[in-house]
């Protein structure tokens, strides 16, 4: 290879590897800039997020729940549940989104959102136990109980309904079917069934003759 040659591979190759620093440092500018976005929203919709997780924790513990005892509601209860879960769980997200922020910066962030946003709430707990706040890593602790819960209860509401609904239902239909098997039977004999000599009047006449 001439040293022409060389020299042109080399600022190929440098070329190349000044395109990826370009494109990493853009990358992460352009991700600080959305987290600093998220930042700003975050901390304008996390009170009313609050609020609405209040007050569906309130329909949660006295509609949802008793609706659970009575198997007519128990569908409506479970459903209530489940959409319920998404409201903590993502009131909880926010939460841990600013938490982190609050206590570790955009690099607790980063970290955080780089296990596809579900280290967010992992972080704010780590947070919490370094700086020692335990009624803080209590709360998190709850709001993810109270997410998860809600879901997997709502979830065995759900399916518990339509099993007993399916049992029902065959319970219902079994007698209907074996009626229907042994009337179909009982027609068969008799249709089946040889006759005897005087089940034939004009035979009888005519034999009598």
């Amino acid at each position: 290879m001439t040293p022409v040659k060389n020299i042109v591979g080399g600022i190929l190759s440098i070329g190349l590897i000044a395109g990826y620093i370009l494109f990493a440092v853009g990358f992460i500018l352009l991700a600080v800039l959305l987290m600093k976005g998220g930042i700003w929203l975050s901390a304008i919709i996390y009170p009313w997020l609050n609020g609405i997780s209040l007050l569906t924790f309130l329909l949660c513990l006295f509609i949802l729940l008793p609706l659970a005892i009575f198997r007519r509601t128990r569908a409506v209860s479970g459903i209530g549940l489940v959409i319920s879960s998404y409201i903590f769980g993502i009131t909880l997200w926010v939460y841990a989104f600013l938490l982190s922020y609050t206590f570790w910066g955009l690099i607790g962030l980063l970290i955080g959102l780089a296990f596809f946003g579900v280290g967010i709430v992992p972080i704010a707990m780590l947070a919490a136990i370094i700086h020692g706040d335990w009624w803080l890593l209590a709360e998190l602790f709850f709001s993810v109980l109270l997410a998860f819960g809600s879901r997997l209860f709502g979830i065995f509401l759900v399916n518990k309904t339509e099993s007993q609904s399916y049992s029902y239902g065959k319970s219902r239909l079994e007698p209907s079917v074996s009626g229907a098997i042994k009337k179909f039977d009982a027609n068969g004999d008799q249709i089946n069934s040889p006759k005897g000599p005087n089940e034939n009047p004009s035979i009888t006449s005519s034999s009598g003759q």
